[in-house]
C-alpha cells in the first residue's frame, strides 16, 4: 500500500485538474455543482472579512508606518461580502463564464456589481444608523456610501475573486469534498 500523500501532493494534483469544457482520455470534463449554500456564503463571508481586515492593515501602514498592521471590520462586513459574492458574484461568474466573456471583463462587471452592492447594502445600513464605512472624505463619493478613487482596487479584488471561484470550482471535483457535498 503507498503511503498518503503529503498535502503539497495534493494540491499539486488539486492544480492540475482540467478546466470545465476540456478532455480527459476522450471523455468531456463537466463542471461539478457547487458546494451547498451555507459552506459558500460562511467561506465568502470569512474570507471577505480577512481581506478587508488586511487591507486596513497595510492601509495604516502604508499611511502611517504603523509596523502593528492592525487592521479592522465589523460584523456586518461578514452578511456584506458573504451575500454579496454568494447571491452576485457566484451568479455573475457563471452567466458571464457560459457566454464565454473574457475573464478581464468580467472583472469590470464584478466592479460594477460591487459597488451596486456596496451602494445597496450601505443605504440600508445607513436607515439603521449601522454603516460602518464613510467615504466622505474622498472626492469621487456618492453619498459617502462608495468612491470611485477604490475601482482599481476592487479590480484587483475582482481578479482575486476570479482566482479564488476557480480554485473552489477545482476543489469540489476532489473525492473529500464530494463527500462534504452530498452529506
Amino acid at each position: 500500500q503507498a503511503p498518503p500523500a503529503s498535502p503539497a501532493h495534493f494540491f499539486v494534483k488539486l492544480l492540475r485538474i482540467p478546466a470545465e469544457g476540456s478532455s480527459r482520455g476522450g471523455k468531456q470534463i463537466v463542471q461539478a455543482a457547487m458546494l451547498p449554500w451555507p459552506y459558500r456564503l460562511f467561506f465568502w463571508g470569512v474570507h471577505g472579512v480577512f481581506v478587508e481586515v488586511a487591507f486596513t492593515g497595510l492601509w495604516e501602514f502604508a499611511a502611517s508606518g504603523n509596523w502593528t498592521l492592525k487592521g479592522y471590520s465589523s460584523i456586518w462586513s461578514f452578511f456584506t461580502y458573504g451575500l454579496g459574492a454568494f447571491l452576485a458574484l457566484e451568479y455573475l461568474h457563471s452567466r458571464l463564464k457560459s457566454l464565454k466573456m473574457h475573464w478581464l471583463l468580467r472583472c469590470v462587471v464584478y466592479v460594477v456589481g460591487t459597488y451596486l452592492w456596496e451602494f445597496s447594502c450601505g443605504l440600508i445600513l445607513s436607515y439603521f444608523n449601522a454603516c460602518p464605512w464613510d467615504y466622505t472624505a474622498f472626492t469621487y463619493n456618492t453619498m459617502g456610501l462608495i468612491t470611485l478613487e477604490y475601482a482599481p482596487l476592487w479590480f484587483l479584488g475582482a481578479l482575486y475573486f476570479e482566482v479564488l471561484i476557480n480554485i473552489m470550482q477545482r476543489l469540489e471535483e476532489v473525492p473529500e469534498w464530494k463527500r462534504l457535498k452530498s452529506a
